[in-house]
């Protein structure tokens, strides 16, 4: 079976990639195999991540510098005004209920990304 389509975690076209199942359109795969490529990988959550490989693609930094920058004209003109030192508000309990909600979709996309069966963190 062949797809033009390609894996949304790796890049890699499904051409590469073992086929365990296909069920409504949704494909389960095993592996990819393309050299280096660890997307169909079972994660573990408590074991360190291998040094990052240089690539020729953006810096993210730049990327967060800009995401940012969005954010603060965003900010500003739901509120008003920047965000500033002694605005009213505790930046601690805000700080938290964001870090709350980044974990709750952190935790989705780790589920989202599953590619086989077998649970990779206890439940």
């Amino acid at each position: 079976m062949a797809y033009n389509k390609t894996c949304y975690m790796c890049g890699h076209s499904y051409e590469r990639h073992k086929i365990v199942s296909e069920e409504n359109s949704l494909l389960k795969i095993e592996f990819c195999s393309a050299e280096g490529c660890t997307c169909g990988r079972e994660v573990d959550l408590n074991k360190p991540e291998p040094e990052p490989v240089k690539k020729d693609s953006v810096a993210i930094w730049d990327l967060v510098v800009e995401d940012m920058k969005k954010r603060n004209r965003v900010g500003t003109e739901k509120y008003g005004t920047p965000l500033q030192a002694f605005n009213g508000r505790d930046a601690l309990v805000d700080a938290y209920q964001e870090a709350l909600d980044l974990v709750v979709y952190l935790r989705q996309k780790i589920e989202e990304e599953k590619i086989n069966d077998s649970p990779t963190i206890d439940r």
